[in-house]
């Protein structure tokens, strides 16, 4: 079984099969163009609350609706008991003399 070369004769190898080549003279430039355009656009520090409330507003918004729905379903669910179970102000006043 034949042995692994040592590390830096295959380095050595690697660098000379390599030598020649070379990125396009305008790789460097199209490279930034290309993540000049993807970077995130950073906002300015007095909208930075802004947009992090945006953010966490997504999440908080259909919570907020649900609960604000199941208290005005309980509320009104509580009203109409209290409106059945307590004496109306004709009713106190026939039991008057």
């Amino acid at each position: 079984m034949k042995s692994d070369p040592p590390l830096e004769s295959e380095l050595a190898r690697i660098r000379r099969a390599t030598d020649a080549i070379e990125p396009p003279p305008d790789f460097a430039a199209e490279v930034m163009a290309r993540v000049g355009s993807r970077a995130p656009h950073s906002s300015p520090p007095s909208t930075a609350w802004l947009a992090q409330l945006s953010f966490v507003g997504r999440r908080f918004v259909p919570i907020a609706t649900l609960a604000a729905a199941a208290a005005v379903a309980l509320a009104w669910s509580v009203q109409t008991t209290l409106d059945e179970s307590a004496p109306s102000a004709l009713d106190i006043a026939q039991d008057l003399p």
